[in-house]
């Protein structure tokens, strides 16, 4: 005897999942307008457009917002109708627009870095994205794609960077003319060393904080019975180790030239205007 019931279930079966394909993949075209930098396609293939240079033509929109003193998110908008190749910087500073105005974007001189030295101001920020997403990668038209980047507090003694201060993403030679200062932004971006150990070498170049005070600050040093050293001994060792490693790196790398280096990089003010023109509300820490 035939059985015909299984028959006409399966064929039942077969047409509801005929028609959820076609809902599930038009759900999916219906997704949000905004995605990680995992979901842009990465490109090894060519260097793409400079990041910075994008910027200043209105190809995209930039937001940073730092999350805390250890990490940050880059909000990329591309407001072009094609797909843009993004050359992402090796090595770059997030400071506070109001510290920008005030102090400028550096003072020019080796083993400095900005002039405004205003205590009630947050710390900029430094780090690089040459590592974890292959130095470049597409961003789809007329979208925002989000990069999670470790970054390093650059100016000891002042507030910690917060996501309710409007910053601005620059250059790091735009903001320091310290070429150690940059090796140890590139290396942060890179993954060559964890947050903490880069955090004691940046504070060592860029603020000339010697290993004794970098090993002498303390974790609740008001409290005795709480008190702790902030950093560990083998973390103040391996960030010698990170700083020897930047001399070197820097000695060898070919000075810039000065005529380049000033058309290439941004001024101060157009840095604000651009990156500032994509008007995201900064996240809650």
């Amino acid at each position: 005897m035939i059985m015909h019931f299984p028959t006409r279930l399966s064929w039942k079966f077969l047409l509801a999942i005929a028609t959820l394909v076609p809902a599930v993949r038009a759900s999916a075209a219906d997704a949000s307008n905004t995605s990680d930098a995992n979901a842009a396609s990465a490109t090894n293939a060519s260097p793409g457009v400079d990041f910075f240079a994008a910027i200043r033509n209105g190809d995209l929109d930039v937001k940073f917002i730092p999350r805390d003193s250890r990490r940050a998110q880059v909000l990329i908008k591309n407001n072009t109708d094609q797909p843009l190749s993004v050359k992402l910087p090796d090595a770059f500073v997030g400071m506070p627009v109001l510290a920008q105005a005030a102090g400028g974007a550096g003072n020019g001189n080796r083993n400095t870095t900005t002039g405004n030295n205003n205590k009630n101001q947050n710390q900029s920020v430094g780090g690089g994205m040459g590592g974890g997403y292959g130095g470049a990668f597409s961003v789809p038209p007329e979208r925002v794609v989000k990069i999670q980047v470790a970054v390093v507090c650059l100016n000891y003694g002042k507030p910690d960077p917060s996501p309710h201060v409007p910053y601005t993403i620059v250059p790091a030679e735009t903001y320091t003319s310290d070429p150690e200062v940059q090796e140890v932004c590139r290396m942060l971006g890179e993954g060559q060393m964890d947050q903490r150990t880069a955090q004691i070498a940046a504070w060592h170049l860029a603020n000339h904080m010697s290993w004794d005070e970098l090993a002498d600050l303390k974790v609740f040093p008001h409290f005795p019975q709480y008190t702790r050293p902030y950093f560990s001994a083998d973390e103040i060792h391996d960030a010698m180790g990170v700083v020897t490693q930047a001399i070197k790196l820097a000695d060898a790398r070919p000075e810039p030239n000065s005529a380049t280096s000033s058309a290439a990089t941004p001024s101060a003010s157009s840095e604000t205007s651009s990156a500032g023109a994509f008007s995201l509300s900064p996240a809650k820490n």
